[in-house]
């Protein structure tokens, strides 16, 4: 079954794109290339084009730590561009990537009367026909496969003026661990081991599940000695289009690899593609460089010569296994996963998903979890809650999921700092309280979600959580903390009166407090980081747990603020009891 919605466009968007014409651009106003075609249609004298594409959304970080989220479309057919972006884009498809539904890497556009632009744009014109279908059988699968072996390419780039910074052997090593006489440095499941590569990591987070293996072997008469291929493209890439560059590479890939005229391209040969750019592209929407972007629910990810930053790659690998971020105080805020920051050092930290992602990624055995429906819940229920990497390992519960009719859900972890996990940044040996806003739970459909760390919890004070809900307050105690595990008390207080109770998704969730029950007057105090120092430029978590590189940061900020003044872990910071 098919489930179309086809709208007539009458738009107008007066933003003008790029045209190469000789090596050089020249700008043309978009509105005159809609009205020319508008009126080749009107008048006969084109017939009408049918192109058909997969929506995609893509998440880029960008230097200065802001986020980008652009919809794309992987284009159907015979076409010399891969992942083109949308110009004109109808305002209800706007509305509906606001409102999180659409389903990157399965929902499919069709456009009758549309063209792609010489700069890569598919472009809609006023009267074009547009439908959007979510079909059965579409090639690229939601909830994609985040368990088994998996086949990966990387790509190395050559360019007329710059090549990719980092040597192929290199790339290699960091990514799969492997060195270049094709031996591994770093053992998989070396919960010791100081040096961790992605493909390390991924099988300790996901304790064997997840098998992230570097593709070895000849295609189309071109080897790929462990795992990485060099891909040679005339075109400079210094000042251009990180986009344009993209899709250059991937095009001379598949020439390389003879699938050029297969559809779906890298993606019929490998389950994940990892292309690291050299450096100089640019990104034509904002003056700040770029780090890194993932396609949500596909099989790309692309790096700005990162790509030996072993977190920035599980990240964007994370994106293209359907998850979405990590945060707190922002996007990014939390630091207790990979879906948080991502940091610039090529073996550290050694961290996994938060409990949230690792839920979303199947990676929980039987047994571990358990959800709590607080409408069934009328006495205090205790549970001892394990670390997800405690050993010796047991399927004994690590997760508790409470759900209310209308709320968002709620999620119970112990971040145990401990194997994979040793350099959690944010919330280590503490308890977790997760929201998760996933679609999901919104409207039915599911797409990348947005996890919310509301608080972490200790038994120093035996603090207590608490959140007002549709119908009462559910509280969450730390009652103690043992070897490898917390014990946790769940209470609901049931309103008398709950005829106000919504039966909708409250967008705005409650607020909530944190008690403590001791009796002593206060804790020692804690070093907090100034929230003001580095903003949108640097983040205080990128000096490690030893303080490395606190003394090679200047000024940094007009204020003259400096590391030493700012993070706790370089000796700045203020105490708050």
């Amino acid at each position: 079954m098919y489930s179309k919605l086809i709208i007539s466009l009458s738009l107008i968007f007066l933003a003008s794109i790029s045209i190469q014409c000789n090596g050089k651009y020249l700008r043309t106003s978009q509105i005159d290339l809609i009205r020319q075609l508008d009126a080749e249609q009107e008048s006969g004298d084109i017939d009408g084009i049918q192109i058909s594409c997969t929506l995609l959304i893509r998440k880029t970080v960008l230097e200065d730590h802001m986020e980008e989220e652009d919809l794309e479309c992987e284009l159907h057919g015979n076409y010399e561009r891969n992942i083109v972006r949308i110009e004109n884009i109808p305002e209800w498809l706007t509305d509906q990537l606001g409102a999180d539904d659409i389903t990157s890497g399965e929902d499919v556009l069709n456009c009758s009367r549309c063209s792609v632009t010489n700069d890569g744009a598919l472009l809609i014109p006023n009267h074009a026909v547009v439908s959007v279908e979510r079909a059965a059988d579409v090639r690229r699968r939601l909830n994609p496969k985040t368990t088994g072996n998996k086949e990966v390419l990387v790509i190395y780039v050559e360019a007329g003026d710059a090549s990719t910074t980092t040597s192929m052997d290199d790339l290699s090593d960091y990514i799969f661990g492997i060195n270049a006489n094709g031996g591994h440095e770093r053992e998989i499941n070396s919960y010791a081991s100081s040096r961790s590569s992605v493909t390390n990591q991924f099988y300790d987070c996901s304790r064997g599940k997840f098998v992230f293996n570097a593709f070895q072997g000849t295609i189309n008469d071109h080897s790929i000695p462990h795992g990485v291929l060099k891909v040679i493209i005339d075109s400079n890439v210094v000042g251009v289009d990180k986009n344009d560059v993209e899709n250059e590479v991937t095009r001379v890939a598949k020439i390389m690899l003879g699938v050029q005229n297969v559809q779906n391209g890298l993606g019929s040969l490998f389950d994940h593609v990892i292309i690291s750019l050299p450096r100089g592209t640019v990104d034509p929407d904002h003056t700040a460089g770029w780090y890194a972007y993932g396609y949500i629910n596909h099989y790309i990810s692309v790096f700005n010569s990162v790509a030996n930053y072993y977190s920035f790659v599980m990240h964007e690998v994370g994106h293209n296994l359907n998850l979405g971020h990590s945060g707190e105080n922002d996007s990014y805020g939390d630091k207790s996963g990979m879906m948080g920051y991502s940091y610039a050092r090529e073996d550290w930290p050694k961290m996994c998903f938060n409990a949230v992602k690792t839920s979303e990624l199947g990676w929980f055995n039987d047994g571990e979890t358990q959800d709590l429906d607080l409408a069934d819940l009328t006495d205090p229920v205790t549970h001892n809650v394990y670390g997800l990497y405690a050993q010796p390992e047991h399927n004994n519960l690590k997760m508790i999921k409470i759900t209310l009719e209308s709320e968002l859900p709620i999620f119970i972890s112990f971040n145990l700092q401990t194997g994979p996990n040793i350099e959690t940044q944010e919330g280590a040996n503490e308890v977790l309280v997760h929201h998760s806003y996933t679609s999901e739970s919104m409207n039915g459909r599911v797409s990348p979600g947005r996890s919310n760390l509301l608080v972490k919890l200790n038994n120093v004070d035996r603090e207590t959580f608490t959140k007002t809900l549709n119908g009462g307050t559910v509280e969450v105690e730390v009652d103690t903390i043992g070897d490898g595990y917390a014990t946790v008390t769940i209470r609901w207080n049931s309103d008398t009166d709950t005829s106000g109770s919504s039966s909708t998704h409250n967008p705005n969730p409650t607020p909530f407090e944190i008690t403590s029950r001791t009796s002593t007057p206060s804790s020692a105090p804690r070093c907090i980081d100034d929230p003001y120092s580095y903003r949108g430029r640097i983040d205080c978590a990128t000096f490690d747990v030893r303080g490395h590189y606190c003394d090679t940061y200047g000024e940094l900020e007009s204020n003259g603020t400096t590391p030493s003044i700012a993070c706790c872990v370089c000796g700045g910071g203020e105490l708050h009891s």
